[in-house]
This record gives structure tokens, C-alpha cells and sequence, in this order.
């Protein structure tokens, strides 16, 4: 008996709004059996003791994946670092897999004696990383800022990495006097970056962030 003949069904992976999920597919005849085998490129954890959770990813040109997130764990897997100890009890966590999901390109922490949490990254064409989170740290770590200091309970953060992982290019606050998150952040061709999230301060104001 010949084998049945076979037909490939378009398909592509979703996002439902409750966040889980799924796989959306194009025209097929119910009366037949669907086989969905999904190939998996790689699949690898990052991470150490206690409490780490990946919060956003990015991806470059050339295919490799950029992490953001926070931890409370010490013992990070630190590669090249721009900060290498948790200062605080929670910290931001930035890493860099190449293309193969093999190596840690970097892997650092960012943060200031307090809580710190990254929510979003994006990737230029250089592979410079700009990470959005929110910050109770008066000592998180600032370069060229467009505002130099926490201003109430919980500010924003936005801060650039170079394309090596181990230097700040720039990082501000940016809030008010109540309590402000960056949860998303995009970047232009420019370098510009635009960054959304939600804020408590009344007196949160228009800002340009710095590049």
C-alpha cells in the first residue's frame, strides 16, 4: 500500500492576549490528519541561584538574542561584563546569545543597592542594547543622564549598552516624584529611543531621551 500523499500547511506561531501561546494556520482539510512539528533551533538556560526571570528579547541581524530581565541571584554567569555583582537585592541582568544559542556573548548586571528591574530592550544595527526598566535605586548607575537622580519612590530607567556588553553608553532616570516603569522601548534609525510604560507622578513631564 502507497504511502498517502502529503501537503504542507502554512503556519506561523501567536501571542494570544491572555499571553500564551499558540499556532495559527492556513487552509487545510479538517477530514485529514494535522501533524504541527515545529522545529526547534535551540533551547538553553540562563541563570544561577535563586530568583532570575527574562523579561523581554531582542534579535540582531545576524540572528543572535539579547536578554533582558532581573535577578536576586549572585552568582550570575557573568561574561564580559559592564558590572559584574549584584549590588542590590534585585537586579537588571542584560545577556547576549550567539546566533547558535551556544555562547554567552555577555552577561552583566545593572543596578544600584536597591530594587531594579529591566521590563524591554531593543537592538540597534550595531548591536548596542537599550534596556527600559524601573529603578528604587538612588545609586543606580548613570552616564551622560538626561536626569541624574531618582525623583520619587520607583523611577524609570533607560540606559545604552556598546555592542561588547561591557560599557554604559548612556543611562538616565526618567519620573517624577511618584512611582514611574518603562515597560517597552523601541529605537529609530537614529539612535533615538522611544520608551513607554506608566507613571503615578503628577508632575512627570515631556522629556527627549538622550542618545
Amino acid at each position: 500500500q502507497s504511502e498517502p500523499h502529503r501537503a504542507v500547511v502554512e503556519g506561523r506561531y501567536v501571542i494570544h492576549h491572555d499571553g500564551s501561546g499558540g499556532v495559527a494556520l492556513g487552509h487545510y482539510d479538517p477530514a485529514r490528519t494535522l501533524i504541527i512539528d515545529p522545529l526547534m533551533t535551540y533551547s538553553t538556560l540562563v541563570g544561577a541561584n535563586n530568583f532570575n526571570a527574562a523579561t523581554a528579547i531582542a534579535v540582531d541581524s545576524a540572528g543572535a538574542a539579547y536578554i533582558a530581565g532581573y535577578t536576586d541571584s549572585d552568582a550570575l554567569p557573568t561574561a564580559n561584563p559592564a558590572q559584574n555583582f549584584n549590588l542590590g537585592s534585585v537586579e537588571v541582568f542584560v545577556a547576549k546569545l550567539n546566533p547558535a544559542g551556544t555562547t554567552l556573548e555577555y552577561c552583566t548586571y545593572m543596578g544600584g543597592s536597591n530594587d531594579d528591574r529591566g521590563y524591554g530592550i531593543a537592538v540597534d544595527s550595531s548591536g548596542s542594547a537599550y534596556v527600559t526598566g524601573t529603578t528604587t535605586s538612588p545609586d543606580f548607575p548613570t552616564r551622560y543622564p538626561e536626569q541624574s537622580s531618582l525623583q520619587g519612590s520607583r523611577n524609570a530607567f533607560v540606559f545604552k549598552l556598546n555592542a561588547l556588553g561591557d560599557m554604559l553608553e548612556f543611562s538616565t532616570f526618567l519620573g517624577g516624584s511618584g512611582a514611574d516603569t518603562g515597560y517597552g522601548i523601541a529605537i529609530d534609525v537614529l539612535g533615538n529611543s522611544y520608551i513607554v510604560g506608566d507613571t503615578t507622578s503628577l508632575n512627570f513631564r515631556d522629556r527627549k531621551s538622550v542618545v
